[in-house]
């Protein structure tokens, strides 16, 4: 991405300027009198195209077909009904979807509580499988929904993930799992850190720079 919005604001006492990151594709530079605001944002471009690729891309799901869920597909059927319902079939990779209003942002908030206790339990079982196997002792596996952090570990060894890394495909997934529970071993991005997680995921690497240009592009809410 190399074009994007930039909505000018003017700040009366302001000294300097202000940058904000709106979404994916929309900035809002404020500046003071004196600021000039067309060479700000060309001095700032790279910064500002780097934390621009970390916002998730907002999607219509009415126009969306399909989604993904650790490496599957799945096909989304949405459709009108007197009461709110959403229905897996595993087997045949297809979730059906019932609302009472067709708006996007009401299927998304009906997504977003419907579909966690299921990516909660997928979760937390893959991160008691890795912590088993690495011999790592955890706390409580929780679940949150966050625009750019894909989770995060507290001193006692609990754990929070955003849901909707059950988007992402298996070896990623466990890459973002096997980050938080290195986090519990060395609660920095130290080069023992980077290590140790190496020795975890050997495609390390390559995973964390997957998970920084495409992450977030496989969000839905």
């Amino acid at each position: 991405m190399e074009k994007f919005n930039v909505e000018v604001k003017k700040g009366k006492s302001l000294l300097g300027y202000k940058l904000q990151i709106v979404d994916f594709e929309n900035v809002i530079i404020t500046v003071g009198r004196f600021e000039n605001w067309q060479k700000i944002i060309e001095d700032k471009k790279e910064w500002i195209l780097h934390h621009l690729a970390k916002m998730p891309v907002k999607k219509n799901l009415l126009n969306q077909k399909k989604i993904n869920i650790l490496g599957e597909e799945y096909g989304l059927n949405i459709s009108e009904g007197k009461n709110d319902s959403l229905i897996f079939f595993d087997d045949k990779k297809e979730i059906f979807i019932r609302v009472k209003t067709m708006t996007d942002n009401y299927i998304k908030k009906m997504i977003d509580k419907r579909i966690r206790p299921k990516a909660l339990k997928i979760i937390r079982d893959k991160t008691k499988e890795l912590s088993n196997k690495f011999n790592i002792k955890i706390g409580d596996v929780k679940i949150k929904n966050q625009k750019t952090r894909f989770g995060s570990c507290a001193t006692n060894g609990n754990l929070n993930f955003n849901w909707q890394i059950i988007m992402f495909p298996m070896d990623k997934f466990e890459h973002v799992i096997l980050h938080e529970l290195t986090h519990i071993l060395e609660h920095n991005h130290s080069h023992r850190f980077w290590g140790k997680l190496a020795e975890m995921d050997k495609k390390s690497y390559l995973n964390n720079q997957w998970l920084k240009k495409e992450a977030t592009k496989l969000f839905i809410v």
